[in-house]
C-alpha cells in the first residue's frame, strides 16, 4: 500500500488524527455511476430485459428475474461480456444491443435514487474536480444527474460510447480520458466503485500514469455481498458515505 493510501487509511478509520493538510494534492475524485453514485439496479434490469427481447437468441432471458440478472452481472467484467457470454448474443448483436442501451435508458422512467450521505460528500469536496467513468450511457448519466440535481458537481463524464468496444473496463482508457478531459496531469486521484472490475480498471490506469497516483475505494453498501470473492481488492472499503466524507 502506498503512502497516499496509508494517509487515507488513518483518516477513514481513526478520527483522532487530523492530517487533512497532507491531502492537499488530491486533484480529482473519479466515480463509477451505477451502484456507486446511484441505486439504478431496477432500472438497468428493466432496460436489459427490453434489449434482450429484441434478439431471438436471447428471448429466453427477456423474463430473467432480478437475482438472475445480478448474478450474471457479477460474473461479467463489462457489458460487452455480459451480453455475449451470459445472454448468448453474437458479436454483431452485441454491438446492436449497445446502441439500444442509450435509447432504452432514456425512455425508461424507473426511479433512480442516490445513496444516503452522497450529497454531504459532494458538498464537502466541491474544491476538488469530480468525474464519472461508467459503462452506462453518457446521455443517460447526464439526464439522471440533472433530475437528481447533481450535475453541477461533475466536470467530466465518460460513458461506454466514449470508449472503443475492446477498451471497455477493465481497460484503463476511460479513466485516462476522464483525467485528460479534466486536465489532471499530476498529483493524487481517488477512484470509487462498487465492482471488482472498477478496482481493476483503476489499477490498470495507475500503471499507465507516472505523475498521477490512484488510490482505490470500494463501496460495499450491502456488507460484503460479493466483495469477499473478489480476486482484486481495493485499497479501502466503505460501507457508507459518512466514512468517505472524512477524507475531504
Amino acid at each position: 500500500m502506498n503512502i497516499f493510501c496509508e494517509i487515507i487509511d488513518v483518516i477513514l478509520y481513526d478520527s483522532r488524527f487530523r492530517i487533512m493538510k497532507k491531502m492537499n494534492n488530491l486533484q480529482a475524485i473519479l466515480w463509477d455511476f451505477d451502484g456507486t453514485l446511484v441505486d439504478s439496479t431496477q432500472k438497468n434490469h428493466n432496460v436489459t430485459k427490453r434489449i434482450l427481447s429484441e434478439f431471438e437468441n436471447s428471448m429466453k432471458f427477456s423474463n430473467l428475474n432480478l437475482n438472475q440478472y445480478l448474478l450474471a452481472l457479477s460474473k461479467s467484467k463489462n457489458w460487452y461480456e455480459l451480453y455475449m457470454n451470459h445472454f448468448g448474443l453474437s458479436e454483431i448483436e452485441t454491438v446492436k444491443a449497445g446502441k439500444l442501451w442509450s435509447k432504452y435508458q432514456l425512455e425508461d422512467d424507473t426511479p433512480v435514487n442516490i445513496f444516503d450521505g452522497l450529497i454531504d460528500v459532494l458538498e464537502t469536496s466541491q474544491s476538488i474536480k469530480h468525474g464519472i467513468v461508467s459503462q452506462n450511457s453518457k446521455d443517460n448519466i447526464k439526464k439522471l444527474l440533472i433530475e437528481l440535481q447533481l450535475d453541477r458537481y461533475f466536470q467530466a463524464i465518460i460513458g461506454y460510447e466514449e470508449v472503443e468496444l475492446d477498451h471497455q473496463k477493465p481497460h484503463p482508457e476511460g479513466i485516462l480520458n476522464c483525467l485528460d478531459e479534466m486536465s489532471v496531469t499530476s498529483g493524487k486521484v481517488v477512484y470509487i466503485g462498487d465492482n471488482e472490475t472498477d478496482i481493476y480498471t483503476a489499477i490498470n490506469a495507475d500503471k499507465k500514469l507516472r505523475e498521477i497516483k490512484i488510490c482505490t475505494i470500494g463501496v460495499d453498501f450491502e456488507n460484503e455481498r460479493n466483495r469477499k470473492h473478489w480476486k482484486i481488492q481495493p485499497d479501502f472499503i466503505i460501507n457508507n458515505f459518512r466514512d468517505l466524507s472524512r477524507l475531504f
